[in-house]
């Protein structure tokens, strides 16, 4: 075994360790699995407190550290919450095993159960060939990110020699320089990290798809529908969360929202919007925890202000956007541009939630990481930086550093 391989052995055993209390814990009842919630809970805080140099050493750690969190936090809805469902304590191991596997996946809240493969519709043929098509569709994505992030990124970008000071906290301000360099760099920014999520989180998905209808054959094809929405969908702000990116963890987060933001029978239409806007906004604060959370884990840097900024800027446009189509709604201007010039609507739409992400993606640390992973930044043995947040290098290893908020230059180096 390698010496890389093996310094994997400490995190991967702290997340093998994470699936056998959820496993334990989800056979439990009463009040003994309350108990095993909250050691759930305290594990997973071990888990992240690996510190920065041990998480790094994870494949696309910035990528795989947030799912695995965010499966944690459907894991402990599923033991605080859903035990009324859960009948497995007098089935077979075996069976169990094939219960509880598709529940910690079903973040989506599909319900899936797991019944027998000789139930399934789906013959060896159709199997077979669902595998090749998700497979095929997984090595593409793969192979498209490694192409835009490995080399088309870097070597664009290469003539302009972006340094550590293009980030820096300065030139983060909320609305963008119109210096050309600065702009570019903001562009690269928000369309890096709305791709990569896309591309990685698709491929997972393919390949998890595989897993449980080709070769395990415990759900069927159609309990797999596409993780994202089209993105010629996107055409708003409001679109591109609600019909376009993914929704796995908006149904753990709404498990824990209070109970005064759920609809109720009987609730007049001024009520209902109310509750759907706060609704939202306990998703995107949630959302806005979860990040934060992962940059303290990953980079040791509490990003909790510039986590909330992003998330209910989002929220705040989007809530605009219900509320001007709920005015216009019927009006000669919605006649004119929904209906006649509903392209020139979508080419505006389109521009618009790209323009935004280029202002508001800039702050976002999680992100601006991976421009020293991809080479999109030039890294140095030792840089001399202005300003409070920096991120340098170490080998392999990536981590922000606080300098002291002076304006004096600190000579960073390798520890």
């Amino acid at each position: 075994m390698s010496a890389a391989s093996f310094s994997m052995v400490r995190p991967l055993a702290r997340i093998l360790l994470l699936f056998i209390s959820f496993f334990i814990g989800v056979q439990l009842r009463g009040r003994i699995r309350r108990v095993a919630a909250i050691l759930h809970i305290l594990l997973v805080f071990y888990f992240l407190a690996s510190g920065p140099k041990v998480l790094a050493l994870l494949p696309h750690s910035t990528l795989l550290v947030p799912l695995v969190h965010g499966f944690t936090v459907h894991a402990t809805w599923v033991l605080l919450s859903r035990e009324a469902s859960l009948q497995i304590c007098t089935t077979p191991r075996s069976q169990r095993i094939r219960n509880i596997v598709p529940l910690l996946f079903d973040s989506r809240g599909m319900l899936r159960h797991g019944a027998p493969a000789s139930e399934r519709k789906d013959g060896e043929e159709n199997r077979l060939s669902f595998a090749i098509r998700k497979l095929s569709h997984a090595t593409i994505l793969w192979l498209l990110d490694y192409l835009f992030t490995r080399i088309l990124l870097p070597r664009s970008l290469e003539s302009m020699e972006i340094n550590f000071d293009d980030i820096a906290p300065d030139k983060q301000s909320f609305l963008p320089s119109m210096v050309y360099r600065d702009l570019v760099i903001r562009a690269g920014l928000s369309t890096q990290w709305i791709w990569t999520t896309y591309c990685l989180l698709n491929a997972a998905h393919d390949l998890c798809a595989i897993l449980f209808v080709s070769v395990l054959g415990w759900d069927s094809a159609s309990e797999w529908p596409p993780l994202y929405g089209s993105v010629s969908n996107a055409y708003s702000l409001r679109r591109f969360w609600g019909s376009f990116w993914h929704k796995v963890h908006v149904v753990p987060f709404e498990a824990f929202m209070p109970l005064s933001f759920r609809r109720q029978k009987g609730d007049s239409l001024w009520m209902t919007t109310c509750k759907n806007a706060l609704r939202s906004l306990w998703v995107f604060a949630m959302s806005a925890a979860c990040h934060a959370r992962m940059n303290w884990a990953l980079f040791r840097q509490n990003t909790i202000m510039a986590e909330l900024r992003f998330w209910t800027t989002n929220w705040a446009v989007c809530l605009l956007e219900t509320l001007l189509a709920r005015v216009i709604e019927d009006t000669w201007v919605d006649k004119r541009f929904r209906r006649q010039h509903w392209m020139l609507r979508r080419v505006v739409g389109y521009f618009f939630v790209w323009a935004f992400f280029m202002v508001k993606s800039s702050s976002r640390s999680m992100h601006r990481v991976s421009w020293v992973r991809t080479g999109a930044l030039n890294v140095r043995d030792s840089v001399k930086l202005k300003g409070s947040t920096v991120v340098f290098a170490e080998g392999s290893v990536y981590s922000f550093v606080d300098l002291d908020q002076s304006n004096r230059t600190r000579q960073l180096r390798k520890d």
